[in-house]
Parts: structure tokens; C-alpha cells; sequence
């Protein structure tokens, strides 16, 4: 494993606190490849935002594996702090890749807000989930948010391969 600097680019004081990041942890369902790319780093695969539809099944996958014990450990209030902010990650990896951009946690909303690929109300959305990690209600957000996301995906591909 490979231990880099957290570039400012995905510095979040509630997404991604650390300064430093070990890479290979959670590879394919985290943003390891982000941390290569603004470390200046060359992939030998292309990056996984490049080819959505093939990287993101993975990411849903992984979100969908959690998502029953963190809701139950958010009712009973003794969540893993650590996943459960790994799976809101997973949530901005999700509508950043679906939209063939590497994830960014500064200024994200602007980003967002220019995405063509997106739910309803997207933004406002994820700064709900941001800002209140660890409610039920929150978690209960990015949820259906990975659903509709997930749903957009399957849409978009079929779209693209009609054409």
C-alpha cells in the first residue's frame, strides 16, 4: 500500500478530514484513483470516470453491501463513523463518474450544479447529506439518491448504446 498527501481538491471537514490517505484500502469503491490523479500520477488503466458504466456497478454494489447494518447502526446510534462516511463518499463517486469527472470535494456544489447526468435537486441534496452525516434521515437521502443515481445509469448506457 501507498500512503499519499490529500490534495486540496478533496479536502472536506466532513467527507474526507484526513491529510493523508492510504491507497489500496477500499480500491474501485473509494477515491483512491482521484488521490493518484491530482497527486499527478499515471494510471495504467484508463481512469474509472473515463468508463462509468463499467466502474460504477462496483461502487453501487459496495454501497448496497452497507447500507442495511449502517441504517440499523444509525437507528440504534453506534455507527461506524468510518463507513458510514465512506459510504456518503461512495455517493459523490457515484454522480461524479456518472458524469465522467474525477470527484473534487472543494466547490463541489458548482460542479453539481453544471452536471447534465444528475437527480432532481441534486445539489441540495447532497449538502443535506453533508451536513448532517450521521442523521437517520441523511443516510435515508443518500440512499435514494444512489436508487435514482443508479437508475440514471442503467438509462444513460442504454441510451448511448442506441445511438
Amino acid at each position: 500500500m501507498n500512503r499519499v498527501h490529500v490534495p486540496h481538491s478533496l479536502q472536506h471537514p466532513t467527507l474526507l478530514p484526513m491529510r493523508e490517505w492510504e491507497i489500496g484500502e477500499n480500491e474501485g469503491q473509494d477515491v483512491d484513483s482521484e488521490m493518484l490523479f491530482y497527486n499527478g500520477k499515471t494510471p495504467s488503466d484508463p481512469w474509472p470516470w473515463e468508463t462509468p458504466f463499467e466502474k460504477l456497478p462496483t461502487v453501487f454494489e459496495a454501497f448496497r453491501s452497507e447500507q442495511f447494518i449502517l441504517k440499523e447502526a444509525l437507528s440504534a446510534r453506534s455507527v461506524d463513523k468510518g463507513k458510514l462516511i465512506r459510504a456518503y463518499r461512495q455517493l459523490w463517486i457515484a454522480i461524479f463518474w456518472l458524469n465522467e469527472e474525477p470527484v473534487t470535494f472543494h466547490n463541489w456544489e458548482e460542479k453539481v450544479t453544471g452536471f447534465v447526468i444528475k437527480p432532481l435537486n441534486a445539489k441540495e441534496r447532497l449538502q443535506f447529506c453533508a451536513l448532517r452525516p450521521q442523521h437517520v434521515h441523511a443516510f435515508a437521502q443518500a440512499t435514494q439518491l444512489m436508487k435514482e443515481l443508479e437508475k440514471i445509469m442503467y438509462r444513460t448506457k442504454t441510451m448511448n448504446n442506441r445511438k
